[in-house]
């Protein structure tokens, strides 16, 4: 049989169950290499997914096939074989044919008039795998003393300059990244200009938009089969505000465990809520939507679990339709807030002095909270931190219990600072007479 005829056959995609399990190849599928800007078009991905696992299945009754390019001198051939049906036509959709690898069935879209530069770029992850892993076995070395310094000057660097925390170098994903790096570096064995390899902040939006497409679809799945045993599965509503553009968001998150007891936790959906009212009512229609796309129809096998707010558990809202519960952290934090939190009033237009609204119930605990509060922001402005050994912590507004960790700050190093300010002398050693 002539080589350049063979035909590679690949199945007709499975049930919903084969897409789950073919979660981790559909990672694979290229989302925007060697692409126009169509190729981040979901339905351009879901074909694209659809011929990856038809390939990766393999085997006759094949709704695609893959077709060897006739004699070219061009190398990428060696490796690459137009997607086809059964009937040897090629692939037409969305103004593009397709080609794919031959090892690993990563598929491209590919039009004659734009080259090959895409697919001459490709590295087969079968064959990269089992090459690398030798070659890193074969030939890892230590870094000498003269590399590390450099690369921790050039780490330094890239955090002032990009405005970075220093804890980026320990982010197993910028770890991740720079390994990719270092193993392209070793396969190349050249140099390499960077331009010429890191991608734009465009292509990075395109793989991400491209992968989160993919995977909505695996999440899909496994809430659908698991909506299909009869399961019941708890979700957390939360209703939010970007500090920025202020847009609404309203997030739901599901929590459910499988018959293996494994829990799981996956946001579903975190839709934007743009010039709507967050009445009861509509905040309802968007869970019965997102809840209903993932497969579950049934109100009695969920249970919904949020703040106390009346876009929540007003009438004809969420709690009037569904198994309701009332967030704990949310409760906690209102009463910490209304209770310890000074507030004021207005009269005749005349704003008060800022007061504890519970203050007759406890005027000790009151006085303590105060006292406490001018204690560490006195350390802190006269630069007494650095002789504790544990460091005062200051009440952050945004967090409800940082109260609480402030106040076992100085009980933990009372007697540290009693007598640092006892040794420095001035009116400031009352605060903790």
């Amino acid at each position: 049989m002539d080589a350049r005829n063979t035909q590679y056959y690949a199945p007709i995609c499975g049930p919903s169950s084969d897409r789950t399990m073919n979660a981790l190849d559909d990672k694979m599928v290229d989302v925007g290499i060697g692409s126009s800007s169509a190729s981040s078009k979901p339905d351009m991905m879901k074909l694209k997914n659809a011929i990856h696992r038809s390939l990766q299945k393999g085997g006759f009754g094949a709704q695609f096939v893959l077709k060897e390019e006739k004699a070219s001198s061009a190398q990428c051939w060696l490796r690459f074989a137009h997607v086809c049906h059964t009937d040897g036509t090629p692939v037409k959709e969305f103004d593009s044919g397709y080609v794919a690898c031959t090892k690993c069935h990563v598929v491209y879209t590919y039009e004659m008039r734009h080259g090959t530069s895409s697919l001459n770029g490709h590295r087969c992850r079968l064959v990269a795998a089992n090459a690398g892993a030798m070659r890193l076995f074969a030939t890892t070395v230590q870094p000498t003393t003269s590399q590390k310094r450099q690369v921790a000057r050039a780490a330094m660097m890239m955090c002032c300059e990009d405005l970075r925390p220093f804890s980026i170098v320990e982010d197993a994903g910028f770890r991740c990244y720079s390994q990719v790096l270092l193993d392209i570096g070793i396969s190349v064995g050249r140099g390499m200009k960077v331009d010429d390899l890191i991608p734009s902040r465009f292509t990075v939006k395109h793989q991400v938009i491209g992968n989160a497409e993919s995977l909505h679809d695996v999440v899909k799945a496994k809430f659908k089969e698991h909506f299909a045993e009869k399961m019941h599965a708890g979700f957390t509503v939360d209703l939010w505000t970007d500090s920025i553009k202020r847009t609404s968001f309203m997030s739901i998150t599901s929590h459910y465990i499988d018959n293996a007891f494994k829990q799981h936790v996956r946001t579903l959906q975190v839709p934007p809520l743009h010039d709507e009212s967050h009445i009861a009512v509509r905040v309802l229609k968007a869970f019965k939507e997102c809840i209903q796309e993932f497969g579950c129809d049934e109100n009695e096998r969920c249970v919904v679990c949020s703040d106390s707010g009346l876009n929540m558990c007003g009438g004809e809202g969420i709690q009037t339709n569904l198994k309701w519960l009332s967030c704990s952290d949310h409760k906690i934090a209102t009463v910490l807030t209304t209770v310890l939190n000074k507030t004021t009033t207005t009269t005749n237009g005349i704003k008060s002095a800022p007061f504890y609204k519970f203050e007759d119930a406890g005027p000790e605990v009151f006085e303590l909270i105060d006292n406490c509060k001018e204690l560490v922001r006195h350390v802190k402005q006269s630069n007494l931190q650095r002789a504790l050994k544990n460091t005062l912590k200051q009440e952050n507004a945004t967090r409800w219990n940082s109260l609480l960790r402030m106040l076992k700050s100085v009980s933990r190093s009372y007697e540290e600072v009693s007598n640092l300010l006892l040794n420095k002398g001035g009116t400031r050693a009352v605060l903790i007479a």
